[in-house]
């Protein structure tokens, strides 16, 4: 899907994944299924945490090793789209036209009123999606892996992060909390196999359309 979108949507990918898997059929595929013969990278990190840290904690670390490898020392213009591998953001181009000029995390938060908690969780950073400058990474991602999972600190890794990220918007950080187009995601939840595109979160997703339109202090 991402190599084939339309010329200047995106620059290169950067494939990476913490299983050990042989990769030489993507490897194929980004050689012969490119049209518009975008660079990819492949960063593969075999994970080696405790299990009981839960795959939250898995991928920042997965994340932080290609920041290392990859990221870290890139010029300040380059923005970078971090995408759960098993979904397709099917509006990408439009959330990449529609960002803002200057960020250093893009990342879409929630605050959900008790009266619609049926629109989703509360308190919430969803990290399905997150936009990001390499000092963004440095300052806002790296290494949070430390309170994910770990004893003592949140499990899950989208309400751990929440009150980070919102603190540093409030203290007028370079960190955007809502993005001005709601995400279209196809796929499959990874613990609760739930459809992200059936008809009640078509309908979800309509609300929340509607809402960062004509009210966009509503973070639903």
């Amino acid at each position: 899907f991402y190599l084939g979108l339309g010329k200047g949507v995106i620059d290169g990918i950067l494939f990476c994944e913490n299983s050990d898997a042989d990769l030489s059929s993507l490897e194929t595929i980004a050689r012969i299924e490119n049209p518009n013969e975008v660079p990819v990278e492949f960063v593969q990190a075999l994970s080696d945490c405790p299990p009981d840290y839960g795959k939250g904690h898995a991928e920042l670390t997965l994340m932080d090793k290609a920041y290392t490898e990859a990221i870290k020392g890139q010029p300040e213009t380059t923005r970078y789209w971090k995408i759960t591998g098993r979904l397709i953001i099917q509006n990408i181009a439009a959330l990449i036209r529609t960002a803002p000029a200057r960020f250093d995390l893009y990342i879409d938060l929630r605050l959900v009123p008790r009266s619609l908690r049926g629109m989703g969780m509360d308190k919430w950073a969803d990290t399905r999606i997150i936009g990001f400058t390499p000092e963004g990474y440095r300052r806002h991602i790296l290494d949070q892996r430390q309170i994910v999972g770990t004893p003592g600190h949140v499990f899950v890794v989208e309400e751990a992060l929440f009150p980070i990220y919102l603190d540093a918007w409030k203290r007028g950080e370079a960190i955007v909390p809502r993005f001005k187009v709601q995400p279209v995601m196809i796929g499959v939840g990874a613990e609760s196999n739930k459809d992200y595109n059936d008809l009640p979160s078509r309908l979800k997703n309509f609300v929340r359309r509607m809402t960062r339109r004509f009210a966009p202090s509503l973070w639903l």
